[in-house]
């Protein structure tokens, strides 16, 4: 049995969120996931949430992919 991913989308378009998890779902990728759509929600997500994987959009309010990649990797070392 496959375990379900977690997913990290940093998004602020919601018609966006909407069509990469309806292609996700039409793969029959088995996730959850969790959508920050500024700097803020993205520190606070990550506060309890460790995700798998990171869709990101190149540029969000407050933060851009670069940024969130150097974020992530001094918080979850481990996430490749």
């Amino acid at each position: 049995m496959n375990e379900r991913w977690r997913i990290l989308i940093l998004e602020d378009s919601p018609d966006d969120v909407n069509r990469l998890t309806l292609e996700l779902n039409s793969a029959g990728v088995d996730f959850m996931a969790r959508v920050a759509s500024s700097k803020l929600q993205f520190e606070q997500i990550l506060e309890d949430f460790v995700p798998d994987l990171v869709l990101s959009k190149f540029q969000l309010p407050g933060i851009n992919c670069y940024d969130a990649l150097h974020e992530i990797r001094k918080i979850h070392r481990a996430l490749p």
